[in-house]
């Protein structure tokens, strides 16, 4: 029976260190800051590769990220072979727990130097063996075999144990390793690529620190940047900046109870590159939930945002425009009052200049001029009366004259109409009796020429007659 437990723990033994030997090692054989491992990585590279080969790389190779590993660096074992390995460089500083660790008792094992305790005795080794498919494209899967520390309850460290596992692809700078929860995994270790974009992105943050001097959480499609954190109260604050698979930006900052981590909130605006799948390409919006709002608050600010000028202050110009607004209106006010005094002091430097009777303040020179203004005032008041009176004799005159010659051509009219009246009267009693004289001239003609009897002559000379 001891012989069989023996051979067991021998067993378990052998084929650990075979697996150290084969996959991983506790040799330190890489460097542990990132510019002499990239050197390291392009060493490892030219020495296998000639001619155009020198400038193409693998989907796998380079700087990559996780909070749960470090910041590791993968370089294949031969050329055009698909077998490569992973060599931990530095172990995170953390994802956003540190003062959690620092401030609460109950977060004590978010302290660095308890999380990462073993991270940061194996910087420097080989952390894993990748072994490709010939396919590279997006969801492909592959094998890798990683070191998987484990520990006790307490949190100290037991032993370190193969994980044979796949990794997949999720993008062109993210990729995700299985560990499965029953042997002691998080389901996945997400890991983010360390590209020039996101050393920018940390250089104008702080260009006095180094990408290996932030926390920084690597998810599943993003990369989420923590800096400026401090304690404030019963809440740990933080600012950050959030970058994503295709490339959108979100920069806000956040605030998580140290007694109640219900009591948290966030603000930020995101700002969606060309191609996102996420949102409207070029579309910034302000984005606002805390545990006191029922639901989260969105509002666009604007349709033409670039994802390359998005950075923190970004998010504080819009989050304090207002301020801004207010400040720019006082300092306006403020300018304005300067030009006046300007202008004042030059006013009365001018006038006692050029006059006899001179002031020592601008108080009792405008004092002066008021006086001056006033009797100027009262003296165009007095011409503009002189002036309507006048005006409204003239127009009493000219109402008059007007009034006397409607009179005299009313009487001028009436003496006219006097005058047509008499005219066609006369005119009419003229045309009657010529009309009468010549119809009894036509009787005594017809009389005459026999055509009337005497008799007959008689009665219609008298019919007309009547």
């Amino acid at each position: 029976m001891k012989k069989i437990i023996f051979l067991l723990i021998f067993n378990i033994f052998f084929l650990n260190f075979s697996f150290a030997e084969e996959y991983w090692s506790d040799e330190k054989i890489a460097p542990t800051n990132i510019e002499e491992a990239e050197n390291f990585l392009m060493e490892k590279h030219l020495k296998i590769t000639s001619g155009e080969e020198r400038f193409k790389y693998s989907y796998i190779e380079g700087l990559w990220y996780s909070h749960f590993v470090g910041f590791v660096g993968v370089y294949r074992e031969e050329n055009k072979s698909n077998k490569y390995k992973m060599i931990l460089i530095k172990a995170p500083i953390g994802f956003g727990g540190n003062l959690f660790g620092e401030y609460s008792d109950n977060h004590s094992n978010h302290k660095r130097e308890i999380f990462y305790k073993r991270n940061i005795e194996l910087e420097g080794t080989i952390h894993a063996s990748i072994e490709m498919s010939n396919n590279e494209s997006v969801d492909s899967r592959h094998t890798i075999n990683i070191r998987h520390s484990k520990y006790d309850e307490d949190g100290s460290f037991v032993k370190d144990i193969n994980e044979k596992t796949v990794f997949q692809i999720k993008s062109e700078n993210f990729f995700s390793v299985y560990i499965p929860k029953e042997t002691g995994g998080n389901d996945y270790l997400n890991f983010v690529r360390i590209s020039t974009k996101l050393k920018n992105i940390i250089k104008n943050i702080d260009n006095d620190k180094e990408i290996t001097d932030f926390e920084i959480e690597a998810r599943a499609d993003s990369a989420f940047i923590y800096f400026d954190s401090h304690r404030e109260d019963d809440f740990i604050k933080d600012k950050f900046i959030d970058i994503n698979q295709y490339g959108d930006i979100a920069v806000g900052k956040i605030y998580r109870g140290l007694k109640l981590q219900q009591n948290s909130g966030i603000k930020s605006i995101t700002c969606f590159n060309k191609g996102s799948q996420k949102g409207v390409p070029g579309l910034m919006y302000f984005m606002e939930s805390n545990n006191e709002l029922e639901n989260p608050i969105y509002k666009e600010i604007k349709r033409d945002c670039d994802v390359n000028k998005i950075t923190y202050s970004t998010f504080r110009n819009y989050e304090n425009r207002t301020n801004y607004y207010i400040i720019t209106f006082i300092t306006f006010v403020i300018v304005f009052l300067i030009f006046v005094k300007f202008r004042q002091r030059r006013e009365l430097f001018l006038h006692n200049k050029s006059n006899k009777n001179k002031f020592s303040n601008y108080s009792e020179f405008k004092a002066y001029n008021d006086k001056l203004l006033e009797k100027t005032a009262k003296k165009m008041e007095l011409e503009e009366r002189k002036k309507e009176k006048k005006e409204e004799e003239k127009l009493e005159k000219e109402a008059k004259a007007e009034e006397a010659r409607i009179k005299a051509e009313e009487k001028r009219q009436e003496r006219e109409d006097r005058r047509k009246e008499k005219t066609e009267y006369k005119e009419d009693e003229d045309d009657y009796n010529d009309s009468l004289m010549d119809k009894v001239k036509r009787l005594k003609r017809l009389y005459k020429t026999g055509t009337l009897s005497k008799a007959e002559f008689e009665k219609a000379k008298n019919k007309l007659l009547k």
